[in-house]
């Protein structure tokens, strides 16, 4: 008859494994810094339900026009979250985030979902709540059969985009109105990246969805100079002059291929809008 016994690693064993809280302190804090420079951009994006279960109660619903959608919390990157929750790592970890956001190396990502008749969802996925120097910001745009209103007409969906980015350089990732709220966010390097979803377009209306992205895809890379230059001379894009002050750098990319690139900081200048500098402490 044979007896299972357990047997429990030996004391003299567990004192010589090597763990990350007895690595040396700079060791520690390059692997801080390892993670929290770890990309985000492969997290599943959010669908319908999830957002609207992010949306905030105490706000009411930001609008422009015509155009309504629910103000969203930004979502957290779970590393940091992790990194933040541990008793032993917190004050660690709250250090190498300060040092984080003061170096201007912030990166964000946006979820758009334009779908059905009205909705347009919005999702962050951030690792600070605020920052006033962001190196980079990815915008993913998915569209599943979105009706002309909900940004399936190109057009609608870059004023929707417009909009929705003016929020952000005033108010940061949480979308909050309110005079309270002002801030000023400086964006080194923004990417529009029209993306499929291969979820929602085994849901149906594939084909619908294909169409509408290219429609868009072609829409930006043809007419992004008129949006940004010469509506701004006309003043008939209200979120120009703010985009054209605190964006460095626009790419517009389609399933992840950069197809162009946009000196944003030169095109200010030639419609002669006073841009913002960057802080002292983030020149390079």
């Amino acid at each position: 008859m044979f007896k299972w016994v357990r047997r429990f690693p030996s004391a003299s064993r567990s004192q010589n494994m090597v763990t990350f809280i007895t690595l040396p302190r700079e060791i520690r804090d390059e692997i801080y810094e390892i993670l929290l420079l770890l990309p985000i951009l492969n997290a599943a994006p959010s669908v319908a339900d999830v957002q609207k279960a992010n949306t905030r109660r105490d706000s009411e619903h930001v609008s422009a026009r015509n155009i309504r959608y629910p103000s969203q919390r930004p979502t957290k990157n779970p590393i940091v979250s992790l990194l933040l929750a541990n008793r032993q790592l917190h004050d660690e970890a709250s250090l190498a985030i300060e040092r984080y956001q003061k170096c201007g190396g912030v990166a964000l990502v946006l979820d758009l979902l334009l779908e059905g008749n009205k909705w347009f969802y919005p999702t962050w996925i951030s690792i600070l709540p605020y920052a006033p120097v962001v190196q980079r910001i990815r915008i993913q745009i998915r569209n599943f059969a979105a009706s002309d209103e909900a940004g399936g007409h190109p057009f609608s969906a870059v004023w929707r985009l417009g909009h929705l980015c003016n929020n952000y350089l005033k108010r940061g990732p949480a979308l909050v109105d309110g005079e309270d709220f002002q801030r000023t966010i400086i964006v080194e390097h923004l990417t529009v990246d029209i993306i499929s979803d291969p979820l929602l377009d085994e849901t149906g209306s594939s084909d619908q969805s294909a169409i509408q992205r290219e429609m868009l895809r072609d829409f930006m890379i043809n007419n992004i100079d008129v949006l940004l230059v010469d509506r701004y001379r006309r003043q008939s894009v209200p979120w120009g002059p703010l985009f054209l002050s605190r964006v460095r750098e626009l790419n517009i990319a389609y399933e992840g291929n950069i197809l162009k690139s946009i000196n944003v900081f030169e095109r200010a200048k030639q419609c002669k809008v006073q841009v913002v500098e960057l802080p002292e402490k983030n020149r390079t």
